[in-house]
Order: structure tokens, then C-alpha cells, then sequence
């Protein structure tokens, strides 16, 4: 999750935090310039070295990119996961949820409730991780995959101990985001310069552990993919691509263009005409201003009586709530 605090519980100890500020010091950098490289503020860097608020997940996972450090060098391992390294546990099972997605939950989400559905059941009638069973959602730029797979990822989080999240456009990214993975796997691995030693450390922790839910996004080549994946586990793959021919790589779920009514509900909903979890209404009048994709809503741009036109000029056009 893309947010900046740790979940309730997931308590962190406080005191090495200043690791955070001794490393960004020994490069010479002020906290705004970590702020830029990790995608968050200069507020929230002052407040994690001085221990007012911790990092989520996902932010830790950035951080220890960064400065190519594991989270127990930054201090930023959480007493649960202490507590059950000393007992000799696991910490990435039962203990905890680990959690790198890194977009917020779509507020605007309309739709796609078969596919939800019909995703859940198939990821859930086996635990295997062959890439035959795995699944993906391809469809047209812009009709909402990512955004698919991202109110899966939240509506199912609970069923998963660990939601990963990786952008596969290339090659060369995959093995970024792998190295990522080991960093917020906390794997013994992670400094090794040969990275292949590193990738073979995730897919080792894929097959050792269950109920995982492994998310790789904007699968560009899907032959180039294979060699980052595990033979074998009981967790769940899923891909977003647009490509067409998947041939035996998994089952594919095709993306369609939205039915009339949850166009029209997801425009409603956008231009706040409609609260977010309100239905549309039998004989509203509104099936003429209908034809946005998800994406041409999010641009600001959608089909008004067949013209193009921007969401703001539509709103003052549509019929006034009363």
C-alpha cells in the first residue's frame, strides 16, 4: 500500500531509526532529496528519523532500495518479526502480511464483479504456482487491468500472507523489482553482487512458502518472465498484459469494454454526480452521456453524444441532481 504508516500492530523498534538519518548523511543528502528518489515528502522523512511515525511496508521496501542497506541495518525491522526470528520462527507466514502494492485502493472502482470473482475462484481452486495455472488479465491500453488487479489485491488481501507486486515491462525492470523483493523479504541474499543469486533467493522463498499472491504488471513479453518465476509453490500468479497470444503460459481473462450501465455508473461516480457506492438508478436518463473507458475518465476525457469532450465541460451539461 502505497501510504506512508505502518499498520496498527506491526509495531517497530524506535530507537535505531537514527540509521535512516546516519546513511542519508553519509551520502550527503538532504531529506527532501530522499523524498524525491523514494516518491514521498520531506515531512514524512523527518518524522521517520525521529521515530514519530514508522514507514509502511512499502516505503521500507524503497528505503532499503535506496541506500542498498537490509531493513535491519536501517532499524527498520518490526518487533514482530524480531520476537519470531529469536524464537527460530518464520516471519513471513502466519506472523505477518507483507505488502508492496504500490497504489491506493481506487476509490472510483465500477464494475467488473464477474472478473473479480471468476479470478478469485480460479486463483483459489489450486495453490500450485505452475505457471499453466497461472492467470492473466489482458485487454486493450487503458481498460483498466492494473486497476483490476489492484482491487484484487485489496479486496482479497486477507486470503494472502504476502501480496508482491512487480512491474514486468522488461527484463532489465523485472530484475530491478526482484532485487526489491529481496530487500523487503529481508533475504540473506540481497548485498550478493551476482544477481542472479539474488533472483534464484526470491523464487527459493516463493516455493518454501503458501499462500502468496505474486502480481506482475504490464507483462510485456511473457516468454521473458519465465526465468523470474518459481517452478513450483502453492502461492498465486497473476499478469496484466495486452497482449493477445498467451499460448501455455497461463489462462487468460479478457478485459471488455464496460457495459452501458457501469460506463455510465463509473461517469457518475467520477464526476461525483453519484456518491462512490451509490447505485444507478432504472430510468435515470443518463444513457446518453455514456462511453468513457477507465482510463479516458482518469485523463479527463470521455464520449458526450459521441463527441470528445472533457469531464468538466460534461458535468455542467448533465442534468442537474435533485
Amino acid at each position: 500500500m502505497n501510504t506512508e504508516e505502518s499498520p496498527a500492530g506491526k509495531k517497530i523498534s524506535r530507537k535505531p531509526f537514527s540509521r535512516l538519518k546516519q546513511e542519508r548523511e553519509r551520502r550527503g543528502w538532504s531529506q527532501n532529496d530522499v523524498a524525491k528518489k523514494i516518491g514521498t515528502n520531506q515531512i514524512n522523512i523527518s518524522r521517520w528519523e525521529n521515530a514519530t511515525t514508522t514507514p509502511s511496508p512499502y516505503f521500507r521496501q524503497k528505503l532499503g532500495g535506496l541506500f542498498g542497506k537490509s531493513l535491519q541495518e536501517l532499524g527498520l525491522f518490526s518487533e514482530v518479526e524480531d520476537s519470531n526470528s529469536e524464537q527460530g520462527g518464520s516471519t513471513s507466514t502466519s506472523s505477518m502480511s507483507i505488502w508492496n502494492v504500490p497504489y491506493r485502493r481506487n476509490p472510483f472502482f465500477t464494475g467488473r464483479e464477474e472478473i473479480l470473482i471468476n479470478l478469485f475462484q480460479a486463483l483459489n481452486s489450486s495453490k500450485r504456482a505452475a505457471l499453466t495455472q497461472a492467470k492473466v488479465i489482458s485487454g486493450l491500453g487503458g481498460i483498466g487491468k492494473t486497476q483490476i488487479a489492484v482491487e484484487y489485491a485489496y479486496r482479497y488481501r486477507e486470503n494472502y500472507s504476502a501480496v508482491l507486486w512487480v512491474i514486468a515491462s522488461s527484463r532489465d525492470t523485472l530484475i530491478t523489482e526482484f532485487v526489491l523483493l529481496a530487500v523487503l523479504l529481508d533475504l540473506p541474499e540481497l548485498h550478493e553482487q551476482d544477481q542472479e543469486i539474488v533472483l534464484t533467493a526470491v523464487k527459493r522463498w516463493l516455493v518454501a512458502r503458501k499462500n502468496w499472491l505474486l502480481i506482475l504488471d504490464n507483462v510485456e513479453d511473457l516468454q521473458a518472465v519465465v526465468d523470474f518465476l518459481p517452478v513450483d509453490g502453492e502461492g498465486n500468479i497473476l499478469f496484466t498484459t495486452r497482449l493477445q497470444a498467451l499460448g501455455s503460459i497461463g489462462e487468460g481473462i479478457e478485459v471488455e469494454k464496460m457495459s452501458v450501465d457501469e460506463g455510465m455508473l463509473f461517469l457518475l461516480r467520477r464526476t461525483r454526480f453519484l456518491a462512490s457506492d451509490a447505485p444507478l438508478s432504472p430510468g435515470s436518463g443518463y444513457r446518453q452521456y455514456i462511453g468513457c473507458t477507465p482510463s479516458g475518465s482518469r485523463s479527463g476525457r470521455c464520449l458526450y453524444r459521441g463527441n470528445k469532450v472533457r469531464l468538466t465541460r460534461l458535468s455542467q451539461s448533465l442534468p442537474h441532481k435533485t
